[in-house]
């Protein structure tokens, strides 16, 4: 069905064993859009690293949360080196609860990091707009 319908495929929370299965089965079946979610979050424990060859798969998407930085799942080189040398990146706050910090205060401290990570105009347009838009297809 994901080669048939403008589908994207989430990983979920799936461990890193089964997420690179997943990548890896993808990308011999030609799936449109798969989308790695959260792979920097306590379950799953990718690294950029690890992103960096699935990143330059047309199909592959990764997704880079604010929460897995913020609750300190992720350190700021690794969250740095994600939002400025993988390709594909796709980010978002999952922010969603009341405890968390809400979408202004998100997007003030997103501007802070992009700039102190010395991410270009470019690069934060591709993961907060272009790249969403890609895997989307629309």
């Amino acid at each position: 069905m994901a080669c048939d319908y403008p589908l994207v495929i989430s990983t979920g929370h799936a461990d890193a064993h089964e997420v690179r299965l997943l990548v890896d089965e993808a990308i011999r079946m030609g799936v449109p859009r798969l989308m790695l979610n959260q792979p920097a979050n306590p379950l799953t424990g990718l690294k950029a690293e690890d992103f960096v060859a699935w990143g330059r798969e047309p199909n592959i998407f990764i997704e880079q949360t604010a929460l897995t930085y913020l609750l300190g799942y992720q350190d700021k080189q690794d969250f740095s080196a994600v939002l400025s040398e993988v390709a594909n990146v796709v980010y978002s706050s999952d922010l969603g609860q009341t405890s968390q910090v809400d979408v202004s205060q998100w997007l003030s401290l997103s501007e802070g990091w992009f700039e102190a990570f010395g991410l270009s105009q470019a690069r934060r347009r591709e993961v907060t707009l272009s790249n969403p838009r890609r895997m989307l297809a629309v």
